[in-house]
Formats: C-alpha cells, sequence, structure tokens
C-alpha cells in the first residue's frame, strides 16, 4: 500500500523527503505533497511547473542526442543545485563558514580545498584540474 497515493502501486517508490522548519515536502515523478508542521504551511499550494514532463530519464537522454538539445535537468542546472550543497556540507563537518569564488568556482582556502577532494582506491586518483 502507497501511504502518499492511498493505493497500491508497481514497481518501486522513488520520491524524496525536504524537511523543513515549517512543514515537509515529500515528491517524487507524478506528485507533490506538503505535509505541515502546525498552522504556517496550512494553506500552501504548489508552485506553477516549470520543467515539462520527462518521457523518462533513458528516453530523455536518447532525444537529447539525437536533436543535440539539453535534458530538462542538464548539468548547468545541477551544478547550481549541487555546488551550494556540497559547500554547506563542508562547512558543516568543519564547524565554519567556507570561502568560495562563485566566478572561478573555486573554494579559496587549503583545509576546505582538501576536505572536498574524494580518496579513490590505488591506483585511481582525482584529476587535479578540478582542484
Amino acid at each position: 500500500m502507497d501511504a502518499h497515493r492511498g493505493g497500491h502501486r508497481a514497481g518501486p517508490i522513488l520520491g524524496i523527503y525536504f524537511h523543513g522548519l515549517n512543514g515537509t515536502l515529500y515528491s517524487d515523478y507524478g506528485m507533490h505533497q506538503i505535509v505541515p508542521e502546525g498552522e504556517m504551511l496550512k494553506d500552501a499550494q504548489p508552485p506553477e511547473k516549470s520543467i515539462p514532463p520527462s518521457p523518462g530519464h533513458e528516453q530523455e537522454w536518447l532525444n537529447c542526442i539525437r536533436s543535440r538539445q539539453q535534458p530538462s535537468c542538464n548539468p548547468d542546472y545541477h551544478c547550481k543545485v549541487d555546488v551550494p550543497i556540497c559547500l554547506a556540507n563542508l562547512s558543516m563537518k568543519l564547524g565554519r563558514a567556507v570561502r568560495f569564488d562563485p566566478v572561478a568556482e573555486k573554494i579559496l582556502d587549503d583545509e576546505t580545498t582538501r576536505l572536498a577532494v574524494p580518496q579513490y582506491r590505488a591506483p585511481w586518483d582525482f584529476p587535479r584540474q578540478y582542484v
């Protein structure tokens, strides 16, 4: 039984919860549900859709290869989302603010840069041009 839709659902349940101070947003590929905390989001409405419906990741990828168009969630979009999240995680691990130059797309202190570089198993190494 899928608690979010009130019925049975074939296949795996894919979705994500965003927990905030005023409520929780549950989203998957077909719906968004706001669960308010107290009265703050009681009458909240979801925003207008801004990304067109996807034919599915694999099909969209093939369509983009054929058409030379960018996918709906392209790498540029993901960088704008992922970089602040990664910087926030680094800040939390360090227990302090981190300095970042958004124009040069570089972390500005050595300690944070070292922490940002993943550790690979030998013989693999992180490409130094990305530091």
